[in-house]
């Protein structure tokens, strides 16, 4: 039976160190507006109005 000096000793060996990956850049913006909507006619349904409502706000 193998001490636990051994076992540390043959697991300390077989690890490899972690890869060291350069730190990501967040730059770039990952989110994308939305396109704007082909149709620019008035239109009386509220879902519609609400949504261009929220298409013209700065968030």
């Amino acid at each position: 039976m193998k001490s636990l000096a051994e076992i540390k000793k043959a697991t300390d060996s077989t690890k490899s160190p972690a890869p060291q990956s350069p730190a990501k850049s967040f730059d770039t913006p990952s989110i994308k507006p939305m396109p704007k909507r082909q149709l620019d006619t008035p239109t009386n349904d509220p879902l519609d109005s609400l949504l261009d409502a929220f298409e013209d706000m700065d968030l």
